[in-house]
């Protein structure tokens, strides 16, 4: 089997699977990250550290390292805040986070079904004295519509660029632009929002 190229950071709270991870992932550019050796760390502050960012700078999430948090829900919340592509239950088996790598590999993001759920109310209370998404969305232009369109149905970077036939830099400042004006950091955040928001306007305009 090729070695997959796009590295991806994988965060665990054990060491003895967290070895056993990295010979299951050993065809994929994975590194992984026993936060057993940073156990001041924890959550947001664990994938900012892996960033080399800190919390009050996060204008340039998309062009951080892929990261997948194995870990509880409340890591879930601020693992996601800190622009955490994907999350896992610590219980996961390694298949899960074996497809979990593959889909953050490339470009997607991936959050358990049974956590959306915590990860929306979590949404809803940062964002309370914001507009509704559908006035949120009516902010975007045009092209940042496409994008976000495509973002939410788990498209990645490279993925958008071939389908609206532009760089995947321009992607990436097109996402930035939208993460602001929809109070989101993260693709995982926009693809839950999305999940909950006027289904309408994922659709593609007619003609």
């Amino acid at each position: 089997m090729s070695r997959h190229r796009n590295r991806v950071v994988v965060c665990s709270t054990d060491e003895l699977f967290s070895r056993a991870l990295g010979h299951a992932l050993h065809d994929f550019e994975v590194e992984i990250v026993d936060q057993g050796r940073l156990p001041d760390l924890d959550g947001d502050a664990l994938v900012w550290k892996i960033n080399g960012a800190v919390p009050s700078n996060t204008s340039d999430v998309a062009a951080r390292l892929p990261t997948l948090m194995l870990g509880d829900e409340q890591q879930l919340l601020t693992a996601v805040d800190a622009g955490c592509r994907g999350f896992l239950d610590a219980d996961a088996s390694i298949e899960e986070i074996r497809s979990a790598v593959l889909a953050i590999s490339e470009g997607g993001a991936v959050i358990p079904p049974s956590m959306l759920g915590a990860l929306l109310r979590h949404l809803v209370q940062r964002r309370r004295a914001a507009d509704s998404l559908s006035e949120a969305l009516a902010t975007l232009t045009a092209r940042e519509l496409e994008v976000y369109r495509l973002a939410a149905r788990g498209l990645g970077r490279e993925q958008i660029a071939r389908s609206l036939f532009i760089s995947p830099d321009t992607v990436r400042t097109h996402l930035q632009k939208i993460y602001g004006k929809l109070g989101v950091h993260s693709r995982a955040e926009l693809a839950a929002l999305s999940a909950h928001g006027p289904q309408d306007d994922l659709e593609e305009p007619e003609g």
